[in-house]
């Protein structure tokens, strides 16, 4: 395990009590589009037709946005859905 991984890891661990250093903190931004870009993957998978990557792309998705989706509806007649995005799921990706 690289030791990016190992400091990703850390902070995962640790929440939002860490205080990381500032260059770690940057090469750990660096990689959340390459997490975003896999979870693309991952759900682009899951709309292909193919149950089991369906799943595994629901399951992503539950992760990302923390399991919860609250729909609200509007004055007039619309309906929004209200979720939160855990931004550590993307980092969780890549270990």
């Amino acid at each position: 395990m690289n030791a990016l991984k190992v400091a990703a890891l850390a902070l995962i661990a640790a929440g939002d009590a860490a205080k990381p250093v500032v260059p770690l903190a940057s090469k750990i931004l660096a990689l959340l589009p390459q997490a975003a870009q896999l979870y693309r993957e991952k759900i682009d998978n899951g709309l292909d037709g193919n149950p089991v990557a369906a799943g595994k792309a629901r399951t992503l998705i539950r992760e990302l946005i923390g399991g919860k989706i609250d729909l609200v509806p509007e004055a007039d007649g619309s309906l929004w859905a209200a979720y939160g995005l855990q931004k550590m799921a993307l980092l969780q990706a890549l270990i």
